[in-house]
């Protein structure tokens, strides 16, 4: 073709093949993917930061109410010898967390008494989606009954944890003694971080410690489990 530029040619160009496009498609597609997964990763390792911060006040609030009642923490709910559900564990601890003691305050996703991870129900108040950390069932058992002095290696036991969101305040403990029935996953510890295989928990001691299901059960040689020292 003639070109009124010396020199300079007119081509036609050539466009792109349906394969050359989907290859594209492909690509473009994988990239998404591992930006998706990356995204994933640091905002599940965002939660499992804000989880062991929240754990670790709760823990300190704990022992902040010890204080004031002679070494013994926070009963599940009553007192250490009543039944009272209305005086539970999270509204024992709201002067020492600065929550307000108001309707559905513990069930509240962005207090330091519930997982980042609470279920959000669209049309249910949170007081009614239950409570996402639970205390060690073990507290209240005659060995322990709440008293701090009690624990003889406070690094080794558990005080509280992630647990799967519901009614409960305590967790029944995946160490063989579960009475929980069988099918059944009240109370039971929620295994929420590093693609769901493993749970939050803080210590009495104030550690934290992400600690898969094999973690929790009882020792077969020492008998013993991270839930209690008997």
């Amino acid at each position: 073709m003639f070109s009124p530029y010396p020199g300079h040619s007119f081509h036609s160009k050539k466009g792109f093949s349906l394969i050359e496009i989907l290859a594209a498609i492909s690509i473009v597609s994988v990239l998404f993917a591992i930006i998706l997964v990356g995204m994933g990763s640091m905002s599940d390792k965002a939660n499992e930061a804000i989880t062991a911060s929240r754990l670790k006040q709760v823990h300190a609030a704990q022992m902040l109410y010890a204080q004031d009642h002679d070494g013994i923490v926070t009963p599940f709910y009553g007192n250490a010898d009543s039944g009272d559900n209305e005086m539970t564990w999270q509204r024992r601890l709201f002067p020492y967390v600065d929550v307000a003691d108001v309707e559905g305050a513990a069930e509240d996703p962005e207090s330091v008494l519930n997982s980042p991870y609470q279920n959000m129900v669209e049309g249910v108040p949170y007081w009614k989606r239950g409570r996402s950390f639970g205390l060690n069932s073990y507290l209240a058992h005659s060995n322990w009954r709440y008293n701090v002095a009690r624990v003889p290696q406070p690094a080794k036991i558990v005080l509280a944890g992630d647990k799967v969101q519901g009614n409960s305040d305590y967790m029944n403990t995946s160490d063989g003694y579960s009475w929980v029935g069988s099918g059944s996953t009240w109370g039971l510890p929620a295994y929420r971080h590093n693609g769901k295989t493993t749970a939050m928990f803080v210590f009495m001691d104030g550690h934290t410690e992400v600690l898969t299901e094999e973690d929790l059960e009882l020792s077969p040689e020492t008998r013993q489990s991270v839930w209690r020292w008997w």
